[in-house]
């Protein structure tokens, strides 16, 4: 499978992001984001909210 340059974050993405801020959790390291790169255009996951603050 080939990237498609569209940095819309899909489902496995997400799943991926939220287990390695849980693993950085118990190791007591904090994602500070995941920066997803496309063609033209990138998404921060923490921008758009996918990950948690922390609370």
């Amino acid at each position: 499978m080939f990237p498609s340059g569209n940095p819309k974050p899909s489902q496995s993405d997400i799943n991926f992001t939220l287990r390695m801020q849980e693993c950085g959790e118990m190791m007591g390291i904090e994602v500070l984001d995941h920066i997803i790169i496309g063609q033209k255009s990138y998404i921060s996951m923490r921008e758009e909210n996918f990950l948690s603050d922390g609370d």
